[in-house]
């Protein structure tokens, strides 16, 4: 009881602390994983989803003599390409305060063509940042589109990721 209503005592403090610098909670390493070009299974990656469509192809051995499940369809995947791909995107001019919760819509003529899987704000690169599943076609860098960040249009660039490369000055916070 007294290490939970500590615990309570010292995330409410932290909090007070970091209101006038605009410090607010996130995921553990949101910021570093997002800017190195770390996917997160559930957020960025699904179970419906194959690994060329988020970056992981690197991962697949498809010459290897061994039989696993699902060679055959990553097969006939790699084989016929991808129809949608998870994308770095960076968007707005304002900075944005903690992360999106929930995936936001990618629109396109007022239909949904795809979603924000995770975003926050990049002190290291002084902007936001994020990824985004498209179809094949917006994929290409400098594709400009639009997102609707927490109820607000927003036009995102599709950029180059990794992010961060590691010849930047990286900031954590």
């Amino acid at each position: 009881r007294n290490a939970y209503r500590d615990g309570v005592k010292l995330w409410n403090t932290m909090l007070e602390a970091g209101k006038p610098y605009n410090i607010s909670p996130a995921g553990p390493s949101l910021i570093r994983r997002l800017e190195h070009g770390i996917r997160n299974y559930g957020q960025d990656v699904r179970l419906e989803n194959n690994p060329y469509e988020v970056g992981l192809g690197f991962a697949v051995d498809l010459n290897q003599e061994a039989d696993f499940i699902g060679k055959e369809a990553l097969i006939q995947i790699k084989k016929e390409g991808v129809k949608q791909k998870l994308i770095g995107i960076e968007f707005g001019t304002e900075r944005m305060k903690g992360w999106n919760e929930d995936n936001w819509p990618v629109k396109e003529n007022g239909r949904q063509i795809g979603k924000v899987t995770t975003a926050a704000y990049s002190p290291s690169l002084k902007k936001n940042i994020g990824y985004a599943m498209l179809p094949i076609e917006k994929t290409d860098i400098g594709t400009k589109i639009t997102i609707l960040a927490r109820g607000v249009e927003t036009e995102a660039t599709v950029i180059k990721e990794p992010f961060v490369t590691g010849k930047e000055k990286t900031i954590y916070i």
